[in-house]
């Protein structure tokens, strides 16, 4: 539930969650600009943590501190991962487009619609993301995003989703 939150933009939620995840919490601190709350709060991976996970530690670091070097941390980091995640690459594509390495972002989009991710929310609305908006690429992997999710939301109907919910059709 946390990450519909952060693919929402619905920071202050996150913050009223007591269990929020680290990387969420941190990443909602540092939209609402409360950057040194938000690397206070960032805890580092461990030294025995795994490869994958140490990289993704490694992009958050450099994508909160925005200093010297960050966007080359973070395309180091995104070169270690190995993952098959497509919120992860959500979320690195939307990091990395912030520090500026727009192919590297678009990949790691387009790999997470491709993956099965086809939350359009934070493409159309995440400020992070607003220098690819009118990029052919981008646009592309938006509409992607955009068929994939009114294909499920049709099936999700079809099967009697809304009914097994307690809501009304909205067609």
């Amino acid at each position: 539930m946390i990450n519909t939150y952060l693919m929402l933009g619905d920071y202050e939620r996150i913050l009223r969650i007591d269990d929020a995840d680290p990387d969420s919490r941190a990443m909602a601190l540092y939209h609402l600009g409360r950057r040194d709350e938000a690397l206070a709060s960032w805890r580092r991976a461990p030294d025995n943590a795994p490869a994958t996970y140490k990289a993704w530690d490694e992009m958050m670091v450099a994508c909160l501190t925005d200093g010297p070097g960050a966007r080359q941390a973070a395309e180091r980091a995104v070169g270690q991962m190995t993952w098959s995640d497509p919120e992860g690459y959500t979320s690195g594509g939307i990091m990395l487009c912030k520090l500026g390495s727009y192919d590297l972002a678009l990949h790691a989009l387009a790999k997470a619609v491709d993956g099965g991710y086809a939350v359009v929310e934070p493409l159309l609305h995440d400020p992070w993301l607003a220098s690819l908006r009118g990029n052919p690429r981008f646009i592309e992997i938006l509409r992607r995003a955009e068929a994939r999710r009114d294909e499920a939301l049709a099936v999700f109907r079809a099967e009697g989703g809304e009914a097994l919910l307690g809501l009304r059709s909205a067609a």
